[in-house]
C-alpha cells in the first residue's frame, strides 16, 4: 500500500517480482495486491482523505508496472484467439484493461488494448477495418454513471456485429441487488453479452472460448 500512495514503480515492480518468485498465481497478485489496493486508494480519495494528485500518482505508477509485466508474461502464438479490450464512453479509469489485457496474454490471446474513454463510432470502426474480426471484444466500466452509456455501447455493437462475443465486468457490474438485475436484463437482452465479476472467472472463460474455437 505505501508503495502505491507513494507512487513508487521500483517498490510496486519489487513486491509482485518477489511474490511471482514465490509461485503466487497472477490473478491472486492482481487481486490482492493491485486491485484491493488501488480499491483502498479510490475510498481515501472519495473520503477525501487524500487529494486526487495522489491517486493519480498511484494509479500512474501501476500503469508503468502492468505495462512491464505485460511485456514479460506474454506469450500468445501466431493463431491466438484475439480480444479487443477497451473502456467504454466517458470511462477513464483503465487500470482494469491493462490488468485483462495481461491475463489475456498470460492465457495465450492476443490483445489490441485501446484503454480508456474510447468512443463507440471509433470502437466500431477499428472492428471494421481490421483483417480479422476479434475472437472476442471485452469492455471495462468502472463508474456507475456509465452505465447508460455501456447499454448504448451494447446496443451499436450487438447491430453492426451481431455474432461478436463480447465480455463486460469492472467495479460498477460488482455486488448489489439494483447492480444484479441490471446486469440480469443486459444478457437477457443481449446473447452474445458475458459478464465477469472476478479474474478467475475471465481465465476460465478465455480457457473456454479458445477450446471451443
Amino acid at each position: 500500500m505505501a508503495g502505491l500512495l507513494e507512487g513508487d514503480a521500483l517498490v510496486i515492480k519489487a513486491v509482485i517480482d518477489d511474490l511471482l518468485k514465490e509461485g503466487a498465481p497472477l490473478n491472486r497478485i492482481y487481486r490482492d495486491f493491485i486491485q484491493r489496493g488501488m480499491y483502498k486508494i479510490g475510498v481515501l480519495w472519495e473520503r477525501n482523505q487524500i487529494p486526487v494528485s495522489i491517486e493519480h500518482l498511484a494509479a500512474t505508477a501501476t500503469q508503468i508496472v502492468l505495462s512491464e509485466l505485460y511485456l514479460r508474461l506474454r506469450c500468445a502464438g501466431e493463431n491466438s484467439p484475439e480480444v479487443i479490450i477497451a473502456c467504454v464512453p466517458n470511462e477513464q479509469h483503465d487500470i482494469g484493461t491493462m490488468i485483462v489485457a495481461n491475463v489475456c496474454g498470460a492465457a495465450g490471446w492476443k490483445s489490441d488494448l485501446l484503454g480508456a474513454n474510447t468512443p463507440t463510432r471509433d470502437l466500431l470502426t477499428y472492428i471494421d477495418q481490421r483483417k480479422h474480426m476479434p475472437d472476442l471484444l471485452a469492455l471495462s466500466i468502472t463508474l456507475p454513471a456509465n452505465r447508460r452509456v455501456l447499454e448504448g455501447d451494447l446496443a451499436a455493437i450487438a447491430t453492426k456485429f451481431p455474432q461478436l462475443k463480447i465480455l463486460i465486468g469492472g467495479q460498477a457490474l460488482d455486488g448489489h441487488e439494483e447492480t444484479n438485475r441490471f446486469v440480469e436484463g443486459l444478457l437477457a437482452k443481449y446473447p452474445t453479452v458475458h459478464c465477469v465479476q472476478t479474474l478467475d472467472e475471465l481465465e476460465h472463460y478465455l480457457t473456454t472460448l479458445a477450446t471451443a474455437a
